[in-house]
């Protein structure tokens, strides 16, 4: 570009000539460099209008709501800033419905509130009960005027719940030495002795609950393992670097990991697969200097066929991970966010891909700002599609087509047709939220349609990203993971403890009781220590902490 604001300078202080050839040249010049400048006004605006959406975004992101649920269209949103209109919202519930939309054919309502849970609600009949009796003073037992004792004819109960701190204690294993004090010549030793049992870590220093306290604290309540050291043990008299810790934690994964990769086998099985990837940071020594360096939890969701969530660590975010991980999955559906990191999978003859809804609806949602309108239109399409999910959720997967080829596919159609005719038109241009969010959706219609003809495939990922909700919030406490070692170990962990939780499992229950099974595995023994065929020991509790 030239410099305009010294050619306009000159052109100001310079007199016109008198001849009408070079005045004519004067004026092409000039138009020609308005044409230039309004150009280059037309992109600043661009760049400006761009800029401002992702100003609003990230607005949105630091103090909107983080949920993807509906909002009371009735409940009023604060503003922002001082001066922001207070009916500006961001749903398309609080949106007008656009013209030319038919309604929903169900009709919506609202559930019941749910009471606080302050109140006399009933406590849980599997806790302990500790009885205490307050009576009344022996004076009062007894009748004032002839002295003769009152009869109980009943009692008054309340209930409050209260809590033990957990403690440490001392396991004494005490093998009598039994000797013979006799003189018979035999075969058998003099003196016997119990074998010593076998410990989930052998010559270890935990027991098993302490092991078990320290696996749950950092994977079930995000607790690191200085913090354990410092604030927990330290305060029973107990000092313990985290380097004992974390060989503790170490050993445990060590023994679930047949039944980690029992589970990754056991994934191939499935007719639908779930996959998802998180980064944490990882620390790694170069040059004798610790660094960090990005790496990745990676998840995968068995269905029913297999009910696993299985979990792996990689250094990298490439191809290769999900492709050796799946190996053994050479028939069915993958499902994922679109990224092309499981291209490898999905090219297999065997392998179909699908796509997620909840992120093409994100995408939407995130152009609401910009383009409310329009935005919230598409909201509604992907809406009608959830409410068809929800009336069909108790059918049977084969019920479930004929519905969704009848209602589904009608909302599909139209929807297509209204993606086409915003595409590339002034309200949608390529950069725009809304023009990302339509290329989004045309680009991946293929895999976002094909849950149509099968009714075990469900419309989003969203389980499998609530998968990765636990290492989200362990990785605000933990901060990183100390090697590759440490990564895995982690999946490991996390495979489990996850994989419980889904079947309802009572995870300390669980660990306390496979973790020294594992130790001592008898052939065959594996496959019932899977949650889903795990029984619950007849004599087990599960600590109050």
């Amino acid at each position: 570009m030239q410099n305009t604001d010294g050619q306009l300078a000159d052109l100001a202080t310079t007199d016109l000539p008198d001849d009408i050839e070079s005045c004519h040249k004067i004026l092409r010049e000039t138009s020609n460099l308005n044409v230039e400048l309004m150009a280059v006004c037309e992109e600043l605006k661009k760049e400006n209008k761009h800029a401002q959406w992702q100003i609003e975004a990230l607005l949105q992101r630091l103090f909107g709501r983080k949920s993807e649920r509906h909002v009371n269209p009735d409940q009023p949103m604060l503003p922002l800033f001082e001066g922001e209109a207070t009916e500006q919202t961001t749903d398309e519930e609080h949106q007008p419905e656009p013209l030319g939309h038919e309604e929903p054919s169900t009709v919506r309502t609202k559930k019941p509130k749910r009471k606080g849970l302050h109140g006399r609600s009933e406590l849980p009949a599997n806790l302990e009960r500790r009885e205490h009796t307050v009576d009344v003073d022996e004076s009062e037992k007894t009748c004032d005027c002839c002295g003769k004792q009152r009869k109980i004819i009943g009692s008054v109960r309340s209930e409050r719940l209260d809590y033990d701190p957990p403690k440490l204690f001392v396991e004494v294993e005490v093998r009598p030495k039994y000797a013979l004090d006799c003189d018979c010549e035999t075969e058998s030793p003099k003196i016997v002795v119990a074998e010593k049992p076998i410990r989930p870590i052998d010559r270890g220093l935990p027991g098993l609950g302490l092991l078990t306290y320290v696996v749950i604290g950092k994977y079930v309540h995000h607790l690191p393992h200085y913090r354990q050291a410092d604030r927990v043990l330290t305060q029973s008299g107990v000092t313990l670097s985290r380097q004992v810790l974390w060989d503790w934690t170490w050993g445990a994964s060590q023994l679930l990991e047949p039944l980690w990769e029992l589970m990754q086998k056991q994934l191939s099985l499935s007719h639908v697969i779930g996959a998802d990837e998180t980064p944490v940071n990882m620390q790694y020594r170069e040059e004798k200097t610790k660094r960090m360096k990005k790496a990745y939890f990676w998840v995968y969701r068995g269905d029913d066929h297999a009910p696993y969530t299985v979990f792996d660590f990689q250094p990298t975010r490439g191809q290769n991970a999900p492709d050796v991980f799946l190996k053994d999955f050479q028939k069915g559906y993958l499902q994922t966010d679109a990224y092309d990191g499981y291209n490898l999978v999905t090219a297999r003859d065997g392998i179909t891909s699908v796509g997620c809804w909840a992120h093409a609806r994100r995408k939407f949602k995130e152009a609401v700002l910009s383009s409310p309108i329009n935005a919230a239109q598409a909201l509604v399409y992907i809406r009608e599609l959830y409410d068809i999910e929800r009336e069909i959720k108790v059918l049977e997967p084969v019920e479930r087509v004929p519905v969704r080829q009848e209602k589904s596919q009608e909302t599909l159609k139209t929807f297509r047709k209204w993606l086409e005719s915003k595409q590339n038109s002034p309200d949608a241009l390529p950069k725009s939220p809304l023009g990302k969010a339509i290329y989004y959706s045309l680009n991946q219609w293929t895999e976002l349609t094909r849950f149509i003809d099968d009714g075990e495939i469900r419309l989003d990922n969203n389980s499998v990203e609530a998968s990765l909700r636990d290492i989200g919030v362990g990785r605000k406490n933990w901060l990183f993971v100390g090697s590759e070692r440490g990564g895995r170990a982690a999946a490991i962990l996390y495979t489990i403890i996850i994989t419980a939780r889904r079947h309802g499992l009572d995870i300390w229950q669980y660990l306390s009781d496979i973790l020294p099974r594992l130790a001592d595995l008898s052939p065959g023994e594996l496959e019932h220590l899977l949650p889903d065929r795990w029984q619950v020991p007849s004599q087990s509790a599960s600590p109050a902490a």
